[in-house]
């Protein structure tokens, strides 16, 4: 009696519990694969059931937000990608984690080729704007001149939580503005010399 009891008890235990704990971890490793279409089977009406309904709950949830992620990346993506400044995203020891296309157009310049004290291929100056950025926690802007080139940098911190995680930089190629200033100051000029000399 006692074996057959035993017996029952292992069927019941195998049939009610133990299979469905493990078809559930063969779903756990699914999901941990990127397998978000991987359900359980809520056959039985008790806690087990329970427990597969908020797992299969989970990995819905777990694939709508993958989905939100990936979307608003791709929108990211495509605003940067359309952007006519350079956009260089910097972590806390300069290092550029994430940049632009308008960004590479950059790279193949002088203005790229100074290299920091930090290996990094950014000027001193940002190199001291950043430090800035990141150690007082304010935005700053400034109009650099490099080799010829007039560039306006603006950098802004990037917050995690209540702490620092790297800093944001826009960069706005100025040079073709200051010849076009200049062109239109040297001809105010040379028409007021026109006009002065009849006089």
């Amino acid at each position: 009696i006692a074996f057959i009891l035993t017996s029952f008890f292992a069927f019941f235990l195998s049939t009610r519990i133990t299979s469905p704990l493990r078809k559930m971890r063969e779903a756990a490793f699914e999901l941990s694969k990127g397998n978000f279409d991987s359900k359980v089977p809520a056959l039985q009406n008790d806690e087990i059931r329970q427990l597969a309904t908020a797992f299969n709950q989970m990995g819905r949830q777990l694939k709508h937000h993958l989905e939100v992620i990936n979307q608003e990346k791709e929108q990211l993506s495509s605003i940067l990608t359309s952007m006519t400044d350079a956009v260089i995203t910097f972590n806390r020891d300069h290092t550029i984690l994430l940049s632009n296309p308008q960004t590479d157009t950059l790279l193949q310049k002088s203005f790229f080729r100074m290299v920091s004290s930090t290996g990094q291929p950014i000027p001193v100056e940002m190199g001291h704007m950043l430090d800035h950025v990141l150690h007082l926690e304010e935005e700053i802007n400034e109009e650099l001149e490099m080799e010829g080139s007039y560039y306006a940098i603006s950098i802004s911190p990037l917050y995690s939580g209540d702490s620092i995680r790297g800093a944001v930089a826009v960069l706005r190629d100025m040079t073709e503005q200051h010849r076009l200033d200049k062109l239109r100051s040297d001809f105010i000029a040379n028409v007021s010399h026109e006009l002065r000399t009849p006089i």
